[in-house]
Parts: C-alpha cells; sequence; structure tokens
C-alpha cells in the first residue's frame, strides 16, 4: 500500500517540512533510525512496521518539550493548537499521522489498541492536523472517557478538536471532566464559544452534588457557570 496523506494540501506539506526541520535543528542522537523508518513507511505502509516507529519516537527523537521558537513557527499551521505544550517526540508522531496513516477510523483504533499513554496522548492532539473535517471525532470522544490524566489533557488541553468537531453533549462532559479531574478549563479551546445554558445547568448541579456530599468543587466550575468567562 502507498502512503497518502489525509489531507495533505500545500499547508500540510509545509508542517512537514516545518516539522522536519525542527527535529534536525534538536539533533535527536537516534534522529537517523526514525527518519529511516519514516521514509521507509513512506514508500509502503505495513502495521506493524508503523506501530513500531511511532512506539520508538520518544525512545529515538526524546521528549524535550519545544522551544517558543518551534512553537511559533507550528502555530501558523493551526494558531489554536497549543503547541507550546508539545514535546518533540508528539511533534515526530504528529508528522507521521499527518502524512503516514490511511484514512481509516477502524485503523486508528487499531493503532490506539496498543499505544502507551504518550503515543495516545499524541494521536489526540494531532486531530485537527490530520482530520480537520471532524469524521473520527469519536477517536476524540472516546478520549474523554479515559481516567488517565495527560491522555485527556491531549484532547482537552490546547486542543481545537473539541471546539470545532464534538457535538455539545460531547463538549459538555469534556467540560465536566475537567472539571472533575481538577484539569484548568481556561486550557480548553472555545469554552466560551461553545458555552451553552445546558452546560451552565450540568455545572451548577455538580456544585450542588459535591457541596451536599461535603466535598471541595474545583474552583474553575465558576468560570463554567460564568458563560466560559472567569469571575473578576
Amino acid at each position: 500500500m502507498t502512503l497518502t496523506a489525509f489531507h495533505l494540501d500545500a499547508n500540510m506539506s509545509d508542517f512537514l517540512t516545518v516539522s522536519s526541520a525542527i527535529l534536525d535543528r534538536h539533533s535527536p542522537r537516534m534522529l537517523g533510525k526514525f527518519t529511516a523508518g519514516f521514509d521507509r513507511l513512506r514508500e509502503n505502509f505495513d502495521l506493524t512496521d508503523f506501530l513500531a516507529v511511532f512506539g520508538a519516537a520518544s525512545r529515538w527523537i526524546g521528549k524535550d518539550a519545544l522551544i517558543a521558537g518551534d512553537a511559533g513557527e507550528l502555530s501558523k499551521f493551526d494558531p489554536e493548537i497549543d503547541f507550546a505544550s508539545w514535546m518533540l517526540d508528539d511533534l515526530a508522531r504528529a508528522s507521521m499521522l499527518v502524512f503516514g496513516v490511511p484514512r481509516s477510523e477502524s485503523l486508528l483504533a487499531k493503532i490506539l489498541e496498543t499505544a502507551e499513554m504518550r503515543e495516545h496522548a499524541a494521536v489526540l492532539k494531532a486531530l485537527s492536523l490530520f482530520d480537520p473535517e471532524g469524521n473520527l471525532h469519536e477517536i476524540g470522544e472516546e478520549g474523554v472517557r479515559t481516567n488517565i490524566r495527560d491522555v485527556f489533557r491531549g484532547i482537552a488541553s490546547g486542543n481545537p478538536y473539541p471546539k470545532r468537531s464534538f457535538s455539545d453533549l460531547a463538549f459538555n462532559q469534556l467540560v465536566l471532566k475537567a472539571l472533575f479531574i481538577e484539569v484548568p478549563v481556561s486550557s480548553i479551546v472555545g469554552l466560551a464559544e461553545r458555552w451553552t445554558h445546558a452546560l451552565g445547568r450540568m455545572a451548577e448541579d455538580y456544585r450542588a452534588e459535591r457541596a451536599a456530599a461535603g466535598r471541595e468543587v474545583f474552583e474553575d466550575i465558576e468560570t463554567v457557570i460564568n458563560k466560559g468567562v472567569p469571575r473578576r
């Protein structure tokens, strides 16, 4: 099977060029192994080989954070993605997903079946790059159900995909999950835009339930009740 990108328009071709340049600048010790594996997949896609390269990205590329200049270069491709929170292996895996996976929800599901935490989070972080139309929204919604905080943050924090592709119900569930596990709602892209009276009522009910049980309530709930705007 020859590799094709999901939506490899000129903009995404530039993304691959920029991401490759960023990885080259950081000169990971084993960048050559990653590049060789990626090039091999571009010639002939094989799921087993893909999973091996995808899984080895953290070891070959490293987990260092992108620097401000890197994030600034990448923001032109999607200014709503918080690239400043990405690591080098996130960028490497995003490049593989943009260019290296035939479009298929079942194939993505197979990748996630064997994915460890960082791999799963990387898939979620990159969703808006390789699925701009939101056809794979169920993959993102499944990420909301996780009990692993870092995986949840992959879809919830600094990621415009839920704002653009989730239904009202799915978006509301994401916000309530953020309150439950105390992920700052300020990191949820488009909260004020996607706010609904139903979400406000759900937050009020949740606050009342916690108070009735004598439990503390995450302070960010006031932002959700206040139409997604922090109270001054």
